[in-house]
């Protein structure tokens, strides 16, 4: 009759709806999942940028101490051979004979 006709399309509809629903909800819970990861990820990433930046930085305050040093020690050597002869010589103390003559 019609109205077992009618009576199975209706539940036939729910039924779709049911999974339809379902479905939706699995959804919605698998964007939440992939949020959060994708926020987690995101906060890794930037963990990851801030150390790079911080070894960067490292890096660069290395590499002037080691310009410095390398500098300082080029200054010590240069200045280490130009003081082999000696500058300044003392004179003698006038001897007693030289004054009286």
């Amino acid at each position: 009759s019609m109205d077992e006709m009618t009576m199975a399309s209706l539940h036939k509809k729910i039924l779709a709806l049911e999974d339809f629903a379902l479905l939706k909800s699995q959804l919605a819970d698998a964007i939440k999942k992939l949020d959060k990861e994708a926020d987690e990820k995101t906060v890794e990433l930037t963990r990851e940028a801030t150390l790079q930046k911080k070894i960067l930085a490292l890096d660069t305050e290395l590499e002037e101490a080691r310009s410095g040093w390398e500098q300082e020690r080029r200054r010590k050597e240069a200045f280490k051979s130009s003081n082999r002869a000696p500058r300044y010589v003392p004179k003698k103390k006038a001897s007693l004979s030289s004054v009286t003559a």
